[in-house]
């Protein structure tokens, strides 16, 4: 598990690209309570990221932080996924997806996390790692999304 503030090589040029700067980072600005921070939706600038044929009706209903942005950094707690996957308390801001990426996810010690998602934190709030992996191969070209 990736503690706070390690490994952080986002794509966007500064964290106000997405969020307000005089809105709370612990969502005391919310009513509702959710992260009203972001005052870009991902759509805004990622226009055509639409889901291969097959995929829509399973990953359509998710909001892109769901598999872009896991909850993977720990600063307090950690909680086991329904498919058995440790997830933290924090979104990640490392939003490159690699599902066959030969890296590791973290550095050989531990502390870092290599600068993308592999299927254990992209996809492990609902599937167990490597458990679709060949399925996404083989019907879609490996690719979630369509390609642009």
């Amino acid at each position: 598990m990736v503690r706070h503030g390690r490994g952080w090589p986002c794509h966007v040029t500064a964290c106000a690209s997405c969020h307000n700067p005089h809105k709370s980072t612990v969502n005391q600005d919310s009513a509702d309570g959710k992260h009203t921070n972001a005052v870009k939706s991902c759509n805004e600038c990622h226009t055509d990221q639409g889901f291969n044929d097959g995929m829509v009706s399973l990953h359509a209903s998710f909001e892109c932080t769901t598999c872009h942005m896991p909850e993977v950094v720990k600063n307090a707690t950690s909680r086991v996924t329904r498919a058995g996957v440790t997830f933290g308390d924090e979104m990640t801001h490392v939003m490159n997806i690699d599902l066959f990426s030969d890296k590791s996810q973290l550095t050989d010690d531990g502390k870092f996390m290599n600068p993308m998602l592999k299927d254990a934190w992209a996809c492990g709030e609902c599937h167990a790692p490597g458990s679709k992996l060949q399925s996404l191969s083989d019907n879609y070209g490996g690719k979630i999304h369509k390609a642009k």
